[in-house]
């Protein structure tokens, strides 16, 4: 858009809501993560656990297995994006939602920032069961729906945001291309 005056550009003020449902999800991501590690240690004895999740245990809490969801276990579309199989892919998911929550909940508000989650989780689980027939867990599909929706959020009112706006446009596009190059990058991570 071309410069405007001043004058021409719109003032107006957005009151920012506290991420209470980022800190809730983040609090829920990291219990299932210990849940997880404590259900491996005492059913398995698997003391590995303490850095990668026993995937008998994912099966059991709810990971994304296409052939318990095709007999009707449909819950494993969402629960599985609430689980994941180790110590990084926890703790990569818990920064992108430490990062990105606040920012998008603060200016979407709490409802709509939680449908965002949420819907993009479900999509990205029901892609994996579409297009991958290998066991899923994470919230790597939640994380890419706020990440796709703080871009457009941004891209939509960049013209209110200025310079501020528009570093923010840059590194949410710069953030996705590295995130889509690792993805492909790596054999075992379910890219759907």
């Amino acid at each position: 858009l071309p410069p405007e005056s001043p004058e021409e550009v719109p003032q107006f003020y957005i009151r920012l809501s506290r991420p209470l449902v980022t800190r809730g999800l983040l609090g829920i991501l990291l219990a299932l993560f210990v849940v997880s590690v404590l259900l491996s240690l005492w059913l398995f004895g698997s003391w590995t656990s303490l850095t990668s999740t026993d995937l008998r245990v994912l099966i059991l809490l709810g990971a994304k297995v296409d052939e318990l969801v095709a007999a009707g276990e449909f819950w494993r579309l969402l629960t599985a994006v609430f689980l994941h199989s180790g110590v990084m892919h926890l703790l990569f998911n818990l920064y992108a939602l430490y990062t990105l929550g606040p920012l998008l909940e603060g200016y979407i508000g709490h409802l709509r920032f939680l449908a965002v989650f949420v819907v993009s989780g479900l999509y990205g689980s029901l892609l994996s069961y579409a297009f991958s027939g290998s066991i899923s867990v994470g919230a790597s599909g939640a994380i890419f729906g706020l990440l796709g929706a703080t871009t457009v959020f941004f891209l939509r009112y960049r013209r209110h945001f200025g310079d501020q706006g528009r570093a923010i446009l840059q590194n949410m596009l710069l953030v996705l291309a590295l995130n889509l190059l690792i993805g492909f990058s790596a054999s075992f991570i379910d890219n759907w």
